[in-house]
């Protein structure tokens, strides 16, 4: 069965490579990124997408289920945004759609520059992974208030950008709510993809039912496809903390971004 994983995993890597390859993609992963990276994994960076932007994700869970975001840039260093998801899309579970939507606030008061990080404030109340109606929350709290920080350098094998973050959850009942940190990177793999790496600490998770200890390890290959449009192999929970679950789970995420 491990061997059937690790070669669908292998052909999907080399076929999206192949296109990517194909397409001289220009979206947001790699040295030829015309975008920002929003997010490292699940958590925010300091990126936007530009003025006079929109942005589709379609994130394709473990649950079967599909996690949706339009974000929209009106303003410079400013981006509205709002989600939803839905577990059992894709099986023969029965759907169940998320009641009230997500929301998602970013501004970048800091910008860049060669010698200091971005800053960037923002609100986003949009859990991740499947809805788990018994403990009426997501697998992963949402970021909530957040403050994220990013640095952009360039090395001998690249560009690596250094993200790292603190935010405060209203997810949590209100006794187990707790100032939670984030850190992580995103290191380009030539012209057109990038490898992401991010570490969650979930300093506000308290459910033992949901997690065994605490921290999230994360990480993504970020492919672009074609113009705007970026793909994501996403590996989560590499550390095995997560409850009933024996292995990483593997999701899908699309990034479709352009003008308006």
């Amino acid at each position: 069965m491990q061997l059937k994983t690790n070669f669908i995993l292998i052909s999907v890597l080399l076929l999206l490579f192949s296109v990517s390859y194909l397409c001289r993609s220009q979206g947001s992963a790699g040295e030829n990124a015309l975008l920002e990276t929003t997010k490292i994994v699940d958590m925010p960076t300091a990126g936007l997408i530009h003025k006079g932007y929109y942005q589709f994700t379609f994130n394709f869970f473990n649950t079967g289920g599909l996690q949706s975001e339009f974000n929209i840039s009106p303003i410079e260093n400013i981006t509205f945004g709002i989600s939803y998801s839905l577990n059992g899309l894709i099986g023969s579970e029965k759907i169940s759609m998320q009641k009230i939507p997500g929301f998602f606030f970013g501004w970048r008061f800091i910008n860049e520059t060669y010698t200091f990080p971005a800053l960037l404030i923002g609100f986003c109340n949009q859990g991740f992974g499947g809805y788990i109606n018994e403990e009426k929350r997501f697998l992963v709290h949402s970021p909530g208030l957040f403050l994220a920080i990013s640095k952009n350098f360039k090395w001998v094998i690249g560009s690596i950008a250094l993200h790292s973050g603190i935010n405060y959850s209203f997810d949590p009942p209100i006794n187990q709510r707790n100032i939670n940190f984030y850190i992580g990177f995103e290191q380009s793999v030539g012209p057109f993809a990038a490898l992401n790496l991010e570490y969650n600490a979930t300093m506000n998770e308290e459910n033992t039912n949901i997690m065994s200890n605490k921290g999230l390890l994360n990480s993504s290959l970020r492919i672009s496809v074609t113009n705007g449009v970026t793909i994501q192999l996403q590996l989560r929970d590499l550390l095995n903390h997560q409850r009933n679950v024996n292995a990483f789970s593997r999701y899908l995420a699309i990034d479709i971004a352009n003008k308006f």
